[in-house]
């Protein structure tokens, strides 16, 4: 059990950050499909009918739209690489626990709570990171202004 729980969280992270630059990669594609389906709209009239003109302001989410999913701020969670990433955190915040490694006597119950909250943090924490990386942000909240 101590040699398997280690190599199924190092295989979970090299998932992970695969699975993250994956996402980010297809994203990036599909805006430039996006500025192709602008070409070709450019060569004849009757192009506009096959490819639609979305807003100026919305190129990322008519991209992410071409896909069936809506581009929303929690969409990071919904993606295979947070998949990976919730179970690398049970797995992380379990061994954590079990290693006994935690100040102040937390119990192995609050203890696997507090592990995974952290582990998870960090994992969306990369996300964000990455995608910040590339120029993709997530869209503002309704409501409120962007600044």
């Amino acid at each position: 059990m101590a040699a398997v729980l280690p190599v199924l969280l190092i295989v979970g992270e090299f998932t992970f950050v695969r699975l993250a630059d994956t996402a980010i990669e297809n994203v990036v594609s599909l805006q430039r499909i996006q500025r192709i389906h602008g070409y070709y709209r450019s060569l004849v009239p009757e192009a506009e009918q096959f490819f639609q003109a979305p807003p100026v302001d919305e190129e990322m989410a008519a991209a992410v739209e071409s896909t069936g999913v809506r581009r929303t701020p929690l969409g990071l969670l919904y993606t295979a690489a947070s998949m990976i990433a919730a179970v690398n955190s049970v797995l992380g915040g379990a061994g954590l626990a079990l290693l006994g490694g935690w100040p102040g006597g937390l119990g192995t119950g609050p203890a696997v709570v507090v592990g995974v909250a952290v582990l998870y943090g960090l994992h969306l924490w990369y996300g964000m990171r990455r995608n910040a990386q590339v120029g993709l942000r997530p869209p503002p909240v309704r409501g409120r202004s962007r600044r």
